[in-house]
């Protein structure tokens, strides 16, 4: 009877394993993204007729990188007549308005928003991003959301490397296409996406002189070495932490990660070498999925062995807003009591920059934007 017993559990244990083994193999497969729906018709992500421009970007290596340009509701109501039209009317090339409108307009605010690990750009939650970041300036803030190599339409096989030239070839577009200064541009990644925007901008930044309004990260880790023992997917799937009992075995499958995606050392670099920058990483106490320490973390390794001023700000329920200062250099850390991955949940801050203490309620993500802009004059 016992030896049954041990027989049944041990099979089952092992049949539990090897079941988990698959999922993670499946979900680390860079070809299994979900095709099926048609990413052309913005419609059924409940955008108004007109409102997203979709396109192909060809980049300087040859791939195409397919992209939503998302009209802000302002700008699309003083222009309404005119897209309807344009999507009636499609085989004209009229559907290249909504890029006239962005390049024409010397008051636009661009924010290149940089997408998860997994699906392509209309997946979950990312076009509610889109409507969060456009709603909190709705005559000015226009967003283009993009594919990296390998997801969704774009195409090409994705890599550290690879994905971090396909963010730079957005800027590219950003930059000499929609000829949109750099100071009127922020770049916001969430959970990957921090990693290749960061990445992104340390190449404008270091290589190039170039500096962009803001860097916004939702949800960001410091390497994926360090993030994959603690990381599961969805909130309920483990990676790699039933590998904790086996140290040996842990530090060996972390030796073979080829995609390190260091971004606690790029931050670092950033702080180190540039003379101005605007950085916010934001991160809800309640991530399932990626722990908040990892965005604590990344504050403490870019602040901890530098001059600056530090200022830490207490909110209600459990959170708080640290921001480290020096020169034209910023950095803040918000500690949000709950809201997900997304951390779009209104959160009571006080409005210090308008030059008084009234309190305002914001989207969390959607205000680290508007506080990159707050420096950009209007014409």
């Amino acid at each position: 009877m016992a030896r049954s017993f041990f027989t049944k559990a041990f099979w089952t244990f092992s049949g539990l394993g090897a079941l988990w083994a698959v999922a993670i193999g499946l979900f680390l497969h860079p070809d299994l993204q979900p095709y099926w729906e048609n990413l052309n018709n913005t419609e059924l992500w409940g955008f108004l007729p007109g409102q997203v421009r979709q396109f192909l970007y060809t980049t300087d290596h040859g791939s195409k990188l397919y992209a939503w340009h998302v009209l802000p509701l302002g700008v699309y109501r003083e222009n309404e007549k005119a897209l309807l039209a344009a999507s009636a009317d499609l085989a004209q090339g009229s559907e290249d308005i909504i890029l006239e409108i962005l390049k024409n307009d010397p008051n636009a605010r661009l924010v290149i928003k940089f997408h998860g690990n997994a699906g392509h750009v209309a997946q979950g939650w990312r076009p509610d991003t889109y409507r969060t970041l456009t709603g909190a300036a709705p005559d000015s803030i226009h967003v283009v959301g993009f594919d990296y190599r390998g997801f969704g339409y774009s195409t090409g096989s994705p890599t550290e490397e690879g994905l971090i030239q396909d963010g730079i070839q957005m800027l590219y577009w950003a930059l000499k296409v929609a000829n949109i200064p750099p100071q009127r541009i922020v770049l916001f990644g969430q959970s990957l996406g921090t990693a290749v925007a960061t990445a992104v901008t340390e190449h404008f930044t270091l290589k190039q002189n170039i500096q962009f309004a803001g860097l916004v990260l939702v949800a960001p880790f410091v390497s994926i070495p360090e993030l994959l023992p603690e990381y599961t997917i969805a909130g309920c799937i483990p990676t790699l932490s039933p590998l904790k009992m086996h140290p040996l075995i842990l530090k060996w499958v972390l030796s073979r990660v080829v995609d390190t995606w260091t971004t606690s050392d790029r931050l670092a670099n950033l702080v180190q070498k540039s003379n101005t920058f605007n950085i916010a990483l934001i991160h809800a106490r309640n991530d399932a999925e990626i722990p908040w320490t990892q965005s604590q973390c990344l504050f403490k390794a870019s602040t901890n062995t530098t001059i600056g001023t530090k200022m830490r700000e207490e909110i209600a329920g459990g959170g708080w807003v640290e921001t480290w200062t020096e020169g034209a250099k910023r950095i803040k850390l918000i500690i949000s009591p709950s809201g997900g991955m997304l951390v779009l949940l209104d959160l009571r801050v006080s409005d210090n920059l308008a030059g008084h203490n009234q309190i305002m309620t914001y989207p969390v993500a959607a205000k680290a934007v508007l506080d990159c802009f707050d420096g950009v004059k209007q014409t």
